[in-house]
């Protein structure tokens, strides 16, 4: 089988999903261009976690990929700056600085508008950090739980 789209090819090379499994899925598979599209069906059909396509998604995109974040520094100043709302709808947020750069954990990487918007406003080089949405989200909540006190 033609794999359509480089994603299947890294998700069959590192994970159990195997082209025979997608092969039964290939008139559905061919016309998806969208990575997060290709998600959503990979994961309602129970071939790929979250997690797993995520970890594919950042090879394929050349990032970071990280599943959780535990022991973070405080994140109170990004709190400040990105809106709760805005940071859940975008499924991102800043989670440190590295060697000058802001360090940001993002589900979608082509979602580059509040990554840019982010940047302009604090004046800073981003990288981008891929996660999958759990993991951002309990992220976001604990950055915000904590600011409340």
């Amino acid at each position: 089988m033609l794999l359509t789209h480089p994603l299947l090819e890294i998700l069959v090379q590192r994970t159990p999903l195997s082209s025979v499994e997608l092969e039964k899925l290939q008139t559905t598979l061919a016309p998806i261009h969208d990575p997060m599209e290709l998600k959503a069906l990979l994961v309602k059909q129970k071939l790929v976690t979250d997690e797993t396509f995520q970890a594919a998604l950042a090879e394929f995109y050349g990032l970071e990929f990280c599943g959780h974040f535990e022991d973070l520094p405080d994140l109170m100043e990004f709190v400040d700056e990105i809106p709760i709302r805005y940071a859940k709808k975008n499924v991102f947020f800043p989670i440190g600085y590295v060697k000058g750069e802001l360090l940001v954990a993002i589900e979608d990487p082509a979602n580059f508008q509040p990554i840019d918007d982010l940047a302009r406003r604090l004046q800073c080089r981003v990288r981008l950090v891929l996660s999958h949405a759990t993991a951002i989200l309990e992220l976001i909540n604990h950055a915000y739980d904590r600011a409340s006190g």
